[in-house]
């Protein structure tokens, strides 16, 4: 009887720990990818502020040649 309850516990013990574990890496990928999705708008922003300050420039040094 003392065996079975204790094997018991065992198994629930068991499967709180994969439960706490599976959370936690679960948290962690949701972190790493909100990371990566960050860095991806902030390289797209970037990538808009180039682009207009180019063509911005490009426009103004064509306006300059031509008068």
């Amino acid at each position: 009887m003392v065996m079975r309850s204790m094997m018991v516990q065992d198994r629930e013990v068991v499967a709180e720990i994969r439960v706490s574990v599976s959370v936690r890496y679960r948290n962690l990928e949701i972190i790493t990818s909100s990371k990566k999705v960050h860095q991806d708008l902030t390289f797209q922003h970037n990538n808009l502020l180039l682009n207009r300050n180019f063509w911005w420039w490009h426009w103004s040094n064509h306006r300059w040649w031509n008068g």
